[in-house]
């Protein structure tokens, strides 16, 4: 599975080439392409955070659940 590291990496690869395109509508494309890529990266990151705070409370949920 893709990591946001990588998405980021194709962001900057986007920009890089954006900065050297050779028309405005080449330019204008990747730099559409550059966020959409962080937007994923983005989107991926949140839903990381959101299954680690999902698993810290079950993990809470179920500690609580045993005590007496």
């Amino acid at each position: 599975m893709a990591c946001s590291i990588e998405y980021r990496k194709y962001m900057d690869e986007c920009l890089r080439a954006a900065a050297k395109a050779a028309s405005e509508a080449e330019r204008k494309s990747l730099l559409q392409l550059a966020q959409t890529w962080h937007e994923a990266a983005t989107n991926l990151e949140a839903g990381a955070g959101l299954m680690e705070e999902s698993v810290t409370l079950s993990a809470q949920d179920s500690h609580q659940a045993q005590e007496p």
